[in-house]
């Protein structure tokens, strides 16, 4: 069923795992820099670190690496291995091409919210033209997520309150970040203990959904906030 009036204005997108498929990339880019000091990278390493923001990342790292390098080394050398490999080309995550098509023949602004860094962050705006008003990366706020200032930043950007918009992510981190702004969430659950709110929609994936069916659940959360 068609909603001719909505009351979703806005789309905020997190990016690795949830826009495109990236993690694979990152985890591949974490996985060879340990591998220079003699450390086996395991899907739990990966786990942990999934969703950043990168200090976190860093810190980790050169703890498992006992080395003495800095953890700014550490940043910087994953951050150059990871833009090359964007670079060479990412693939959307399924189901994503459509709802961006949707929202854009619709009306409804979208922009993107990662705790990548700004060169990563440009390099998929830059395959992506005409989709995002704009996007927020990790250096552009005094706090990434899990604090929700990224996500608050962007409904004032866009001139709404953060309940007009729906945040969609696909870690714990992310989901943190947008339930503390007051958004409603879609949670893509690839991690455990997805967080018990009623801001909180759990989907497997986008390609299950639409549009419309957004608009829809958007509209009945509402419904549901207004009568609290």
């Amino acid at each position: 069923m068609q909603i001719e009036t909505s009351t979703l204005k806005a789309i905020l997108w997190d990016m690795d795992g949830t826009l495109i498929d990236s993690e694979p990339m990152w985890i591949d880019s974490e996985r060879e820099l340990m591998a220079q000091f003699g450390y086996l990278w395991s899907k739990a390493d990966g786990d942990i670190c999934l969703g950043g923001p990168m200090t976190r990342v860093c810190k980790y790292m050169k703890e498992k690496s006992q080395s003495d390098l800095p953890e700014e080394w550490f940043g910087d050398e994953l951050r150059r291995t990871m833009l090359a490999k964007i670079k060479s080309g990412v693939t959307l995550m399924p189901g994503a091409y459509q709802l961006l098509m949707e929202a854009k023949e619709q009306g409804i602004d979208q922009a993107l919210v990662s705790a990548s860094d700004r060169p990563i962050v440009d390099q998929v705006l830059s395959a992506n033209p005409g989709i995002f008003a704009f996007a927020i990366a990790a250096g552009d706020m005094e706090r990434t997520k899990p604090d929700p200032l990224p996500y608050l930043e962007a409904a004032r950007r866009f001139g709404v309150h953060p309940s007009d918009c729906l945040v969609v992510e696909d870690s714990k981190v992310g989901v943190t970040s947008g339930l503390a702004s007051g958004a409603l969430v879609l949670a893509l659950a690839h991690f455990e203990q997805v967080p018990d709110s009623e801001n909180i929609l759990v989907r497997k994936g986008l390609e299950e959904l639409s549009l419309d069916d957004l608009k829809e659940m958007h509209q009945l959360w509402r419904s549901r906030k207004a009568l609290i």
